[in-house]
Parts: C-alpha cells; sequence; structure tokens
C-alpha cells in the first residue's frame, strides 16, 4: 500500500494582483485550491502516489481543477463532474499590502452536493492513508455523510486516517465542528489541530487533558499546528516539538495543507516523528514564503537542495 487519496472541496479562486478592490477594476489571475487538493499536490510533488476524490461542475472551472491536478501528477479518476452545478469560487481582494479579504461563493456548489454514492468501493484500493477535513464534512448534510463513509471504508479497508479539523466559522458552529469528529474519532490514526482549534477537541472529547484524550481514543498522533510558533506531535509515549522556519513570509493560506502534506510524505517515507515534524516544517516554510495557497510547494529535490530562508541564488 502506498501513497493516499484525499476527500474534499476544491473551488476556482481569483486573486488579486495587486492591493485594490475589485470594484476599480483591477486585473485578477485565476487559479484553484481546496484543503485536501492542496495536500494531494504537496504529496504528489514529493514523490509519492496521491488521487483526489470530490465533485466539480461541469463548466471552465471545474475543467480547471481537472487539469491542474492532472498536471501537478494527481489521479482524479474517482472525481464526479456535476452536469448541473456550479463549480465552486473564492474571491481573494488583496486590500493592501498584508492584508487580504476572502470572500467564498459556494453555497449550492457542485462540491457541496459530493454524497457516499459518489465514493467508489474500491476507491481506498493500494492507498496508504485517506486525508480528509472538517472543512468537507460542514459544506451540507450528503459532504458530512460522504466523508464519515469514507473514513470508514478507510478503516474497514485497512487504510490509516489522517484527519484535520479545519474549521470554518463561516461554514459551521464549533458545536456542530465537534459532534462530528467525536462520531469519527475512534476510526483516526493521525489528528491535526490548530492552536485555535482546541477548542473543537474539546467539546468533542471533554475532560482536563483533550489531546490525551483523542490519544486515549485511538488517535495514534495528535499534530498541533501552531503557525510561526512551530508545532507539537503527541504520542502515548510523549511528545516533541518543531521549530518553524524563520522566513519572509509572502502568504500564509495554505501553510496548514503544507504542513500536513510534508508531515504525511515523511510517514509514507517511514520517518521517525522527528523527521516528519522537520519535512512538514520545510515544507511549510516554502508554502508561506510565495504567493498562492499551493504554487510554493517543493519538489522533492528542494527539500535537500534550497534552503526556504535563503536570499542566495541557487546554481
Amino acid at each position: 500500500m502506498t501513497g493516499l487519496v484525499t476527500l474534499g472541496e476544491t473551488m476556482l479562486v481569483l486573486r488579486s494582483t495587486e492591493p485594490s478592490p475589485l470594484r476599480w477594476g483591477k486585473p485578477y489571475t485565476a487559479a484553484m485550491a481546496g484543503c485536501e487538493s492542496n495536500v494531494a499536490i504537496g504529496v504528489a510533488r514529493l514523490g509519492h502516489p496521491a488521487a483526489w476524490l470530490g465533485r466539480v461542475g461541469d463548466d471552465e472551472a471545474g475543467h480547471v481543477i481537472l487539469a491542474t491536478l492532472r498536471g501537478e501528477g494527481v489521479d482524479v479518476g474517482g472525481a464526479v463532474v456535476e452536469a448541473k452545478g456550479s463549480t465552486g469560487m473564492m474571491l481573494r481582494t488583496s486590500r493592501t499590502t498584508g492584508l487580504n479579504q476572502v470572500r467564498y461563493y459556494r453555497a449550492g456548489s457542485a462540491g457541496s452536493h459530493l454524497c457516499v454514492t459518489d465514493i467508489a468501493p474500491d476507491a481506498m484500493v493500494d492507498r496508504q492513508f485517506l486525508h480528509a477535513s472538517g472543512i468537507t464534512a460542514a459544506l451540507s448534510s450528503s459532504a458530512r455523510e460522504a466523508t464519515a463513509h469514507a473514513v470508514r471504508l478507510a478503516r474497514s479497508s485497512g487504510v490509516q486516517v489522517s484527519f484535520d479539523i479545519n474549521h470554518r466559522t463561516r461554514l459551521t458552529t464549533p458545536e456542530n465542528a465537534a459532534a462530528f469528529l467525536a462520531e469519527i474519532i475512534n476510526t483516526v490514526d493521525l489528528l491535526f489541530c490548530g492552536d485555535d482549534e482546541l477548542e473543537i477537541l474539546e467539546l468533542a472529547l471533554p475532560g482536563d487533558d483533550p489531546v490525551r484524550s483523542a490519544l486515549d481514543a485511538g488517535v495514534r498522533e495528535v499534530v498541533l499546528k501552531r503557525g510561526a510558533f512551530g508545532a507539537q506531535v503527541h504520542t502515548i509515549d510523549g511528545s516533541i516539538e518543531q521549530r518553524a522556519h524563520a522566513v519572509v513570509v509572502a502568504d500564509t493560506i495554505g501553510a496548514g495543507d503544507a504542513f500536513a502534506a510534508g508531515y504525511l510524505s515523511g510517514c509514507l517515507d517511514g520517518e521517525p516523528l522527528t523527521g516528519r515534524l522537520a519535512r512538514a516544517a520545510t515544507v511549510a516554510a516554502f508554502c508561506v514564503s510565495s504567493d498562492g495557497d499551493w504554487e510554493g510547494l517543493p519538489h522533492r529535490a528542494e527539500l535537500t537542495s534550497a534552503d526556504p530562508a535563503a536570499t542566495t541564488t541557487m546554481r
């Protein structure tokens, strides 16, 4: 078993090319992004087989997404193209230098129509990991059921489950996010959680120490993403920490997905915990040093030949 399969929503992204409101007619560029597809691209660039499952509309945005993922070496054979629904969109405006405004247009989108029947019975065959997130589960009731079904299918197929809480306040309440996490927690092997998402973990697993409660529930590794303050991984045997790289930050969006991609790549390579964390920190540093959600993700050769904090010319 090798590589991973991801399940989630991917949208068309319109991104301003200079600080200015859209109303003034300034230029925008079109790209694509989504939590799980970002992870798939990151893992594929690091040399592992990766697949993406999800729904897009039969429109230009949907075809941009599928073509981009194919171009990055991600298998989209299991993706569904919906004839009637439209692909969701995200508008990213640089209002001023260093201040980004994000607005989503995803209500009733093809991605929100994800359902159990979209996941083929053999979707997990030959995969080592399934990676999903709380974003997909929060899109709609059918997407929630599909996420839970995928997790159960992975577990019954002997595939390890990686889950990123990825709470979005515009999509659901902390209570709903916690309820879903509590529903699937005993099938999760790797749990990614941001510092600001510990509340979700506490609601899902009441107790004095929610991280310990997650480990007691069967989670093998709880990975706390702390942004510029680094990261921690907790297991039943203890915890270790990793510092973040000191880099000039261009764009922080997608950093958590980059970190998860690096960590999962380390798992696929059989790296110890320290190696997984180190790779995750490096991949995240490349991401935040570049514009875009996934465009700056490194290829495997760059892990050793390039320093994300360097200001010199590579020769």
